[in-house]
């Protein structure tokens, strides 16, 4: 037995010199971000069965020659999180390690693709979130990815290329390597939805459905009469128009043959006429017959057939954008009182006109001149709009060896009256006619400047215009709504750019008031906007923020879950690769199926307990103290069995 005893003691020693290594090793990395505690377990070797004893009942027992030692890593114990605030920083509190990814090993270029499982795995896994960014290229950076300490790559799925859309789920070998683009831009998009919240107040006064209106008219004597007309409302834009009486002593013909007509009119919403019909031919427009005293029956022209006075309108506005560029326009909603409980909803822009003009600049090259009509002010007559007109800009039309190398300005300006054809009647407030409708503006650039004359009599803009009738609104005697609860409006601005707004109504109310009240006006489109900041969430999505105010998916960190942790292989660098005993990776979005949370800004400390390790450190070492004296004991009757034989 002493070789047994010797035996014993030498693989104690051996055991016990294993496990003082194991507790160096956790105690050297006890600040170790995401390292697991690695255990030293030991169990006996060999054995021998001794015989039966004397009785025949029995035996002597077992002898057991030694022990030895194997190691065991608690990968799947989770350290506690310590807040770091460095926005790169994430930990995972709950299960699962980060898919990480070698750069090539040619090119040390980010990975381009990724191996799950098999023999071939070019994937490892960590717990260690302390991630640092790197630029792709250091002398022109456009992208910087995440890597861990020894240069490998955190790995997620893109999120869709849809503005606002969650990052999808994809397959594993669609994997990318997780990055941040500075100069990301998120583009712009269209308004489609919006919705009015307010209070329509119901103590404003009704415009009146008949109202009486008056013109000059010239009697037969040359002298200057007034003609009263009488306004019959039809709906929110349609009137009948008759003359009902003249000062003067002259009677208007509506009995004689032919009679005197009426005009069915058509109004837009700053209340011109846009549209004029007469029920009978052969006269002028705004002609009427009438009678005057001792003379023949006369046609007479009114100056103008006027307009209604409208209650002025509760208006208020909807900031939407356009497609494709996601320009921001105005979007007016006026709500005139038909009656008790009814009202018409107008939609208008109060927008500018855009137009152009070809020009030629100082070297000969044609250009074009961009001209930008601001938003209108009252005409002195009704149905006139004063505009005013500035340049904004010259695009260059090429003409050859003449096209400039640099880019042409412009400068120059003007006001420019239109009636409600579209005809300019007035230019810098002169009338036109005598008045000439030629504008000069500077055009500089290509060698100099040269001044350039623009005729606004053929310069006509394209404004923007609503397609949408007024809409008829109705509340019932509470104040709620009745109808509609929604409407369409479809409305072209004058860059030629539409939208088609769907814009709720069923969050109007109609109480007490005399001004509208505004509750909640909102839409669903913007403006293209830049990147600002990044963040990620708890459920591992990195959230893009935008100046434009919008905020937008940009990758999701998926998780691997292994069905043993525990038996992971340990490569080094706080990471782990796949082993025949681990199981092959589920790939999984973090908190699906499962209560699993990424902490931002944080990371996961070691799981190494330093008393516990100080604990096992002095039972090793008195294991191995008291093992070694057995050895030597044995040893030293081994030499004293030696020397019997003298």
């Amino acid at each position: 037995m002493f070789w047994g005893a010797m035996a014993n003691a030498s693989t104690a020693m051996q055991a016990m010199s294993w496990d003082l290594g194991t507790i160096s090793q956790n105690i050297a990395n006890v600040n170790t971000t995401g390292y697991k505690d690695k255990q030293t377990a030991f169990t006996t070797m060999l054995s021998e069965q001794l015989s039966a004893t004397p009785t025949g009942s029995g035996s002597n027992g077992t002898a057991v020659f030694g022990v030895a030692h194997y190691d065991r890593y608690a990968i799947d114990q989770q350290g506690s999180i310590q807040t770091t605030n460095v926005s790169t920083d994430l930990a995972i509190s709950g299960k699962g390690f980060f898919i990480m990814a070698p750069p090539d090993i040619k090119t040390g270029a980010p990975p381009t693709t990724l191996t799950l499982g098999g023999k071939t795995t070019s994937a490892l896994y960590t717990r260690d979130g302390g991630f640092v960014q790197k630029a792709d290229d250091p002398a022109n950076p456009v992208k910087s990815y995440f890597v861990n300490s020894s240069g490998d790559y955190l790995m997620g799925w893109m999120a869709s290329t849809t503005p606002g859309a969650a990052a999808a789920p994809l397959a594993a070998g669609s994997l990318a390597p997780v990055y941040i683009m500075p100069t990301t831009q998120l583009a712009g998009s269209a308004t489609a939805q919006g919705a009015i919240g307010a209070n329509i107040p119901a103590d404003v006064t009704a415009t009146s459905g008949v109202q009486t209106v008056t013109a000059s008219v010239v009697d037969n004597h040359g002298t200057a009469q007034t003609l009263s007309m009488t306004w019959t409302r039809l709906n929110a834009t349609d009137w009948t128009v008759a003359a009902t009486g003249v000062t003067g002593g002259g009677t208007v013909n509506n009995i004689a043959t032919p009679p005197s007509p009426v005009y069915t009119v058509t109004l837009d919403g700053k209340g011109n006429i846009v549209n004029e019909t007469s029920s009978q031919t052969g006269l002028p427009m705004n002609s009427f017959l009438i009678d005057w005293p001792g003379a023949p029956q006369t046609t007479t022209a009114a100056a103008s057939l006027g307009s209604p006075t409208f209650t002025p309108n509760q208006a208020t506005s909807l900031s939407v954008y356009d497609g494709t560029n996601a320009l921001p326009h105005t979007l007016v909603m006026d709500f005139e009182k038909a009656s008790n409980n009814n009202w018409y909803l107008r939609f208008d822009t109060q927008e500018g006109g855009l137009s152009t003009a070809a020009v030629t600049d100082a070297g000969g090259a044609s250009q074009t001149l961009n001209l930008n009509w601001k938003n209108p002010t009252p005409g002195a007559a009704a149905g006139t709009t004063t505009w005013s007109v500035g340049a904004a800009g010259v695009t260059a039309s090429g003409n050859g060896a003449n096209t400039p190398a640099t880019s042409d300005t412009a400068s120059g300006g003007c006001t420019v009256t239109l009636d409600n054809t579209g005809q300019v009647t007035a230019v810098n407030g002169q009338a036109v006619p005598p008045a000439s409708t030629q504008v000069p503006f500077i055009i500089t650039g290509n060698g100099g400047s040269v001044s350039q004359m623009v005729d606004f009599s053929t310069s006509a803009p394209t404004f923007a215009s609503v397609a949408t009738a007024p809409v008829p609104v109705t509340f019932g005697g509470n104040g709620l709504l009745i109808s509609p609860s929604s409407t369409t409006v479809n409305v072209t601005w004058a860059n030629g750019l539409s939208n088609s707004i769907n814009v709720d109504l069923s969050r109007l109310t109609q109480y007490a008031g005399t001004q509208i009240q505004e509750s909640n006006i909102s839409q669903d489109g913007y403006a293209p906007g830049m990147l600002t900041k990044t963040d990620f969430n708890t459920q591992g999505q990195m959230i893009g923020t935008y100046d434009n105010g919008q905020s937008h998916v940009l990758f999701q960190v998926p998780l691997a879950l292994f069905p043993s942790d525990n038996s992971l292989s340990v490569v080094g660098n706080n990471m782990f690769a796949q082993s025949q005993g681990s199981g092959a990776p589920v790939v999984q979005a973090i908190g699906v199926g499962n209560s699993t949370q990424l902490m931002s800004g944080a990371v996961e400390s070691s799981t190494v307990d330093i008393g516990s390790e100080f604990t096992t450190m002095i039972l090793a070492q008195k294991a191995y103290s008291v093992n070694s004296q057995v050895f030597k004991i044995a040893d030293e009757m081994t030499t004293t069995a030696r020397d019997l034989h003298t």
